[in-house]
């Protein structure tokens, strides 16, 4: 049985489009549930033209940007969530585990 980790899933695209990104806690790796949704993170895209895109909640983990935008080369993008640690480890206490592990992958 795994410990719990945040994982956090999207991409920016070269589409004039709504940008997702997706924040859930995950599940044990032999259970059939699916991974929690983190509801109540802050997640905001920056980029190196001083932009913000503040990410609004919508339903299963997914935030999206309130305004159709697209990644451009030369632009650097930055990814910022917040999640308050000690309210998802309350929601958490019925799994098994007493301490979570948080990992972030970037590429």
């Amino acid at each position: 049985n795994s410990e719990p980790v945040i994982v956090i899933y999207g991409c920016l695209t070269d589409e004039n489009k709504y940008q997702y990104i997706r924040v859930t806690s995950s599940s044990p790796y032999f259970d059939d549930k699916e991974n929690v949704a983190i509801s109540d993170a802050n997640v905001r895209i920056t980029d190196s033209e001083g932009n913000t895109y503040q990410m609004e909640y919508g339903d299963k983990g997914y935030y999206t940007s309130p305004v159709r935008f697209f990644a451009r080369p030369g632009v650097t993008y930055y990814l910022t969530v917040d999640v308050d640690v000690d309210k998802l480890r309350r929601a958490l206490v019925s799994e098994k585990s007493d301490s979570l592990k948080w990992i972030l992958y970037g590429g």
